[in-house]
């Protein structure tokens, strides 16, 4: 993965949980096995994406919390000058 600044990050495990097109760009809703916490990552900044033949068990109510903060946050909106 390559972070805004360029950077690049160690290969991550993410279990995917929801893909969502924000501002642009489609963006992966994930738990990251690396930080043990829900993240979301660009798809344009992923580089050797790879699946594995592991599965995993969703717990239902698991990811609402993220997808609500996704889907819930106020819109940013332009006033014509």
């Amino acid at each position: 993965y390559v972070r805004e600044d360029g950077q690049r990050t160690r290969d991550r495990h993410a279990r995917p949980l929801a893909l969502y097109f924000w501002s642009g760009v489609w963006t992966l809703i994930s738990w990251c096995e690396l930080r043990d916490d829900f993240r979301t990552f660009r798809l344009d900044r992923m580089d050797g994406q790879q699946v594995l033949d592991r599965t995993f068990a969703l717990k239902p109510a698991s990811a609402s919390p993220i997808i609500s903060s996704v889907f819930c946050r106020p819109m940013p909106h332009r006033v014509p000058a």
